[in-house]
């Protein structure tokens, strides 16, 4: 997240002076692969560390595709793949692929569903993802174990199965 802020700041440092060297007008340029080779040499620790940061998750889970840190970032989720305290990959998923419209509609099937959870389902599918997100994002969701890794959703006491890096299925 750090290396991110700096990329952000080295833009937008950009972007200003480009914008008082030609007035009003802003100057897209193209990065080629040289410039983008040297700039991860040069923040070659920052990166490394941003890495690691992703391994610090409150949400670890070992299921069917390995040891797996969530991190639930504004728009879409960031996966670091582990093993054997090494990180061997990092993907990004979009929210609409980590909570699915068909794990959605699961919940219309729960009888007793608490009245918070029926208003954002009233609102649409897509604002009861959001919902979903948020609560991972504030940490309102424990990772369980048993036969196989869950969430349990304590607020409301549901436990929540995820296959892959998908949820899968809920219950109560």
């Amino acid at each position: 997240m750090q290396n991110i802020k700096h990329y952000r700041r080295i833009r937008l440092h950009w972007n200003l002076k480009a914008n008082k060297l030609e007035g009003a007008r802003v100057i897209q340029y193209h990065v080629n692969d040289f410039a983008k080779s040297a700039y991860c040499r040069l923040f070659y620790r920052e990166i490394e560390e941003s890495i690691c940061q992703l391994c610090r998750s409150d949400y670890i889970l070992h299921n069917n595709l390995g040891t797996m840190a969530l991190n639930f970032l504004e728009r879409s989720l960031a996966v670091a793949f582990l093993k054997d305290g090494e990180v061997v990959d990092i993907k990004e998923i979009e929210y609409y692929h980590f909570a699915p419209l068909k794990f959605i509609r699961q919940f219309y099937q729960i009888d007793g569903l608490p009245s918070r959870l029926e208003r954002y389902l009233r609102l649409g599918e897509t604002r009861f993802r959001d919902e979903i997100i948020n609560a991972f994002q504030l940490n309102k969701m424990v990772i369980k174990s048993s036969e196989h890794e869950f969430f349990l959703w304590e607020e409301y006491n549901l436990k929540i199965e995820i296959e892959g890096t998908s949820l899968k299925q809920v219950r109560q």
